[in-house]
């Protein structure tokens, strides 16, 4: 994750004994963007990530761990190539702005690839589990529904993001276990919170707040391994 918001990384260690590893910043996009880990990091699945070419430590730490690594060059805010969101054996993407490294890995391994307009496909998408999803976005929405996944639709807004009217669901929380999904910031002053709640929980997932902020949009919490 981000390591603009030390505060967090220090709260996922103390309440979850969570080690954060923090993304190296993509040079070629402005703003707090360039620090989001859903900008510069994809994990594929199983031991196996695609990252910016940028991020030299993290891979450096994920081939010591020894997973495999792949490097993508050209992130930019047009073409955000790893803002791709995988579901076990299913990838929701915008397919020409995605990295062919993630194609390529999803057609080599039966994993259908989903085609959709929208870019930011990782940012608008919290995922639940491998086969349920929170967003905001219709159009990921409407291809959820004609592929087996279950899907939460909620309003835009209410979240965070500087620089912008609002932020996304997707850059505000992440999987910290296989039943935890953690908000940065105060979920429950979110205007879906029940519905949020509820939906997690029928996955058998359930909620937390890190901090006593307003949700804030940090490009997502992505996990490597639990």
């Amino acid at each position: 994750m981000s390591d603009l918001y030390p505060d967090l990384c220090t709260e996922l260690i103390r309440n979850y004994g969570i080690t954060c590893y923090n993304n190296s910043p993509v040079s070629c996009i402005t703003g707090l963007e360039r620090y989001h880990a859903d900008m510069s990091v994809c994990h594929l699945g199983n031991n196996c990530f695609v990252l910016s070419e940028e991020c030299t430590g993290l891979s450096e730490m994920l081939n010591r761990s020894g997973a495999e690594t792949f490097s993508e060059c050209g992130i930019t805010a047009r073409n955000p190539l790893l803002n791709a969101c995988i579901l076990g054996d299913k990838i929701i993407c915008c397919k020409k702005t995605t990295s062919r490294i993630i194609i390529d890995h999803s057609e080599k391994n039966n994993i259908k690839v989903i085609d959709v307009r929208q870019r930011y496909v990782r940012c608008s998408t919290a995922v639940i589990a491998v086969d349920a999803v929170v967003t905001s976005d219709s159009t990921i929405a409407d291809v959820c529904t004609h592929n087996s996944i279950d899907c939460l639709s909620i309003p835009s807004g209410y979240i965070t993001l500087k620089g912008y009217d609002y932020g996304f669901i997707g850059g505000c929380c992440g999987l910290v276990s296989n039943d935890m999904l953690v908000f940065t910031g105060r979920i429950q002053d979110h205007p879906s919170y029940r519905d949020i709640r509820s939906f997690c929980l029928d996955h058998g997932v359930h909620i937390d707040s890190l901090g006593n902020t307003e949700l804030l949009d940090i490009g997502g919490i992505i996990p490597i391994y639990y």
